[in-house]
């Protein structure tokens, strides 16, 4: 008897498992159009994912168009939108400030990011194997991890802002022309130019751009480069040239 009240109690709670992941109340998949509202969502999501068939992975990832994070979601989790192909646009709402390791992973087609103004923490290959052109990340990000935009073989150009003060072997990116600080030099920066970007970025295309307002703090003794990339004063992003 007890035995099968054991086995009744596991059914149940293996059912009422499955039913809180599918879509409802904190998260929903319609028309290419992925919502999710809060971090519970957020949870709900990847168990869902989780208790999918794996045959069944790749319909359900390639379905994603777009997504909304809404306010409420905190933390975009592991590898919670890995290997979304088709993705190619993503809104964060303010709320939130960390993106886990491979969270948009091998998202190839994904090329515009509305970023979270409270953005703190990007965690390693968050971003690789991305389509993006263009990352101009708000102020407020503070930390970057290591190839955290991988073999995002399209950047042209990364704007950093002042608050930025960790950089380590953030991206692969041989095509990049302009990186662009909008601070100080990062206190914790490393591996420039060998692995910053990955691997070694073309050095004789790429530009090191800062705000003539720093002046000081970038070339205190009159330097044109930086560990052999040359570095040039703006006095604001309107100076950039248009990259090819």
């Amino acid at each position: 008897m007890k035995r099968i009240q054991l086995v009744s109690l596991i059914i149940v709670f293996c059912t009422i498992f499955l039913v809180a992941c599918k879509p409802g109340a904190n998260w929903s998949l319609e028309k290419n159009h992925l919502v999710i509202k809060n971090d519970a969502g957020m949870t709900e999501w990847i168990c869902f994912l989780n208790s999918t068939p794996e045959e069944e992975w790749g319909s359900i990832l390639d379905s994603i168009y777009t997504i909304t994070l809404k306010n409420g979601v905190t933390v975009i989790q592991g590898a919670a939108f890995e290997n979304c192909h088709n993705l190619t646009e993503v809104y964060m709402a303010n709320s939130v400030h960390t993106i886990e390791e491979w969270a948009f992973d091998s998202c190839t087609s994904l090329e515009k990011i509305r970023w979270s103004k409270n953005l703190k923490i990007i965690e390693e290959e968050a971003f690789s194997c991305c389509a993006l052109k263009e990352i101009v990340f708000p102020e407020g990000v503070q930390e970057i991890h290591a190839n955290a935009f991988l073999y995002c073989d399209e950047l042209k150009r990364a704007v950093f802002p002042g608050s930025t003060y960790l950089i380590t072997g953030v991206m692969e990116a041989e095509r990049l022309e302009q990186l662009v600080f909008l601070g100080n030099r990062p206190e914790k920066i490393t591996n420039i130019p060998i692995s910053l970007f990955g691997q070694p970025a073309n050095t004789q295309t790429l530009t090191i751009y800062y705000l003539n307002k720093n002046k000081q703090l970038w070339m205190p003794n009159g330097e044109t480069e930086w560990n052999g990339i040359p570095i040039i004063g703006i006095d604001s992003l309107d100076d950039l040239p248009k990259y090819d």
